[in-house]
């Protein structure tokens, strides 16, 4: 689910500057960088959610953003409601990026919607699943777009999704509560199709703290590659990156991962 605050994603000049299609944000071109890394955003989340990431990545990575439907941009538009949907429209778009090494990261519905992506004849050099089970145990009865407003409120605060400071702004909050609502849905009615995994590395990472999301389920995600598997947790909970010092400490560890990856290629 989605940290609030970034509820707000990037304006149009932004998207301007970056790709033509509406699915992709590049909020700082870098046109010398080596590779990319393209963040797809969690439940409810938006582009705007990677922006605080800029400062702690080298000039030698270009941050690219998925932009789903309802939200910045293309907040006039409806959310979606099937992850497969959106998977097959991300990936329709992504051939302007491949012109250089692409590597997905995404976080707890994202990771899901990168790796759907990846399965779609878009491999990545690496793929980094942050705070959610692997595909393949998501087989029990999925209920959570079922729950209240008020409910789908309290299981943000549970989550560490709403800045105390924000707990107050009800507007806030009733723009942010139906986009959330269509993604909880996209995730609750996927389906996993068993396949061929990916050739690629994946590397796991998630929360000592986090309540959602076990050490075991992240583990599992290793079923899912013939390539490298590493996993690693960091302090906090389900947004452990939104806690102080986690997140420069996050893209340490993918940069040197990805510098690695690219060093072996060479």
């Amino acid at each position: 689910m989605m940290p609030v605050s970034s509820a707000a994603a990037l304006g149009p000049a932004a998207e301007t500057a970056g790709m033509a299609s509406p699915w992709y944000v590049v909020p700082e071109p870098r046109p010398e960088a080596g590779v990319r890394l393209l963040c797809f955003p969690y439940a409810g989340g938006g582009a705007g959610a990677f922006t605080s990431w800029l400062p702690h990545l080298p000039g030698s990575v270009e941050l690219v953003a998925v932009q789903l439907p309802g939200r910045g941009g293309r907040s006039g538009e409806q959310p979606w409601t099937s992850l497969e949907a959106l998977a097959d429209g991300i990936a329709a778009g992504i051939g302007p990026l491949l012109d250089r090494p692409v590597a997905f990261f995404g976080h707890s519905m994202g990771a899901l919607l990168a790796f759907e992506v990846a399965r779609r004849q878009c491999e990545p050099v690496a793929l980094y699943a942050s705070a959610f089970s692997a595909p393949q145990l998501l087989i029990a009865e999925r209920t959570l777009w079922r729950l209240t407003d008020e409910q789908l409120r309290q299981r943000l605060v549970e989550l560490g999704g709403v800045p105390a400071d924000l707990l107050g702004d009800e507007r806030l909050i009733e723009m942010a509560l139906p986009v959330l609502r269509a993604d909880i849905s996209a995730c609750d009615s996927y389906i996993y199709q068993a396949g061929d995994p990916l050739a690629c590395p994946i590397a796991c990472f998630g929360g000592m703290q986090d309540r959602v999301v076990t050490g075991p389920e992240l583990a599992a995600w290793e079923a899912q590659t013939t390539g490298p598997f590493t996993q690693q947790l960091f302090p906090g909970g389900h947004f452990y990156w939104s806690s102080d010092g986690a997140l420069p400490l996050l893209l340490w560890t993918v940069t040197r991962h990805l510098a690695d990856i690219r060093r072996d290629r060479s």
